[in-house]
């Protein structure tokens, strides 16, 4: 897998004053290390979704552009003890060890490898959560004539998957 730039990414060169701005990104922490930010939907996590886990403004000379809300945040205390978590390659190892079903795809690259932790619905209803920590792999690739990509969760103690 080759790494780049996600399809909805671009390097724009002819910025003007104008279009300058700012994100700023406010995350829950776990020891140190962040929630991380899931698809809506992630396969493997049956049907249910995981909430998002950050607070994003863009401010711009024009004044606050956007604002992304979309959780509560709040000071929680981490369960369990520290961990030394398994390497990159030891995910990515992971994921070329698992079916992720990705058998038609073509030019396969990974965009992003972040560590940090992912909030598990433990119920439809998502009123019990479980944070996991994990290695968030974001895989691009070509299928049926367009791009698309998918996010892999690796257990960051054992490598074994989470949710693909």
């Amino acid at each position: 897998m080759a790494r780049g730039i996600a399809p909805h990414e671009r390097i724009v060169s002819d910025w003007t004053k104008d279009d300058e701005s700012v994100q700023l990104n406010y995350r829950q922490f776990f020891h140190d290390l962040p929630v991380l930010e899931t698809d809506a939907h992630m396969p493997g996590i049956l049907e249910w979704e995981t909430p998002l886990t950050m607070v994003s403004a863009t401010v711009s000379r024009r004044g606050l552009e956007r604002l992304d809300f979309p959780c509560v945040m709040g000071r929680e205390a981490p369960l369990g003890e520290m961990f030394a978590p398994i390497s990159p390659e030891e995910a990515l190892s992971a994921c070329g060890r698992a079916n992720l079903q990705l058998d038609g795809w073509q030019n396969l690259h990974v965009s992003t490898i972040e560590l940090g932790y992912v909030m598990l619905a433990k119920n439809r209803a998502l009123t019990d959560l479980e944070a996991r920590p994990a290695w968030l792999i974001r895989i691009w690739g070509e299928i049926f004539g367009g791009t698309e990509s998918v996010a892999v969760a690796v257990d960051a103690q054992t490598g074994t998957m989470i949710a693909m």
